[in-house]
């Protein structure tokens, strides 16, 4: 088991306040805040669980607050210093936005920055991505990129960001809406993608997954139902329809079950229970 506590801690949105990514005082209390919250969590963690802090992730900060250089005047990761140093691994976010900053260290290879202020921290790649994944030279970035991280032996992981992304929120960095990437990664490793749905969560661990997705937004989840089933067999297929906007009603005729997704229209036959997107006829 490894964990990590927590995610880009050093975004507005995850604790800060307007301005305090500018202000340099206020980015400095911020930063002490989050390393004074990593001690009191890793210490209480370790005494529940002894034996873990090796596997243990010290949290991604996401890159250009000014964590892993001083270009506002401090340095966020040497502030919190004293909490990397007790957690067995440092996590870093490397993204790049041009085919040419795959490797760029302040873009691809941005954990450079990273192991520079901590060499004898081994370090985690928990996302990474390009913000493109529908460019043609997409599937060629990734491969560069995962290829280009044999050179660094304290890199002991990677994991892309986002394999599937069914709530429709992270489309730029959706592999899904690109498979070719899937293909040329699954190649390198000397796999096959099976030619078929390519999701690798068991059927509990997926029913689980689909019944969150539509918790969050509102709608009931209907695993016994004609429409639920075939959304959820759509996925499997990568054909995902988007997240639930209504939940199932029947059609004014009261031929038909519908319900309505962020993609499509989803009809089921009340007679039959066979679902097919559109409207009725």
């Amino acid at each position: 088991m490894h964990l990590t506590p927590a995610n880009e801690m050093n975004l507005i949105e995850e604790g800060g306040g307007p301005g305090e990514d500018l202000d340099r005082e206020k980015g400095i209390a911020w930063y002490q805040r989050i390393n004074r919250w990593l001690l009191s969590w890793y210490d209480r963690f370790v005494q529940l669980v002894p034996g873990v802090s090796d596997r243990l992730h010290f949290p991604a900060f996401a890159y250009g607050h000014s964590d892993d250089d001083d270009t506002r005047g401090y340095c966020g990761m040497e502030i919190c210093r004293p909490a990397i140093e007790r957690f067995g691994v440092l996590d870093v976010h490397p993204y790049w936005i041009q085919p040419s900053e795959v490797a760029d260290p302040y873009r691809g290879h941005r954990f450079i920055l990273s192991h520079a202020l901590f060499p004898t921290k081994p370090i985690f790649l928990s996302e990474a991505g390009n913000f493109a994944v529908t460019r043609t030279s997409s599937p060629a970035e990734f491969e560069t990129w995962f290829t280009s991280l044999e050179e660094f032996p304290y890199i002991v992981g990677a994991t892309p960001f986002i394999f599937r992304d069914p709530t429709g929120a992270h489309a730029l960095n959706n592999w899904g809406a690109n498979l070719a990437i899937e293909q040329k990664i699954i190649a390198m490793a000397g796999g096959s993608s099976g030619g078929g749905g390519s999701t690798t969560m068991t059927d509990a661990e997926l029913l689980r997954y689909t019944e969150d997705i539509f918790s969050r937004y509102g709608v009931p989840w209907n695993p016994a139902g004609a429409i639920c089933k075939f959304w959820l067999a759509e996925l499997k297929a990568d054909r995902f329809l988007g997240f639930p906007m209504e939940r199932e009603h029947l059609s004014e005729n009261h031929q038909w079950m519908i319900q309505g997704f962020s993609n499509t229209l989803v009809k089921a036959d009340v007679a039959m229970w066979e679902a097919s997107r559109g409207l009725p006829l």
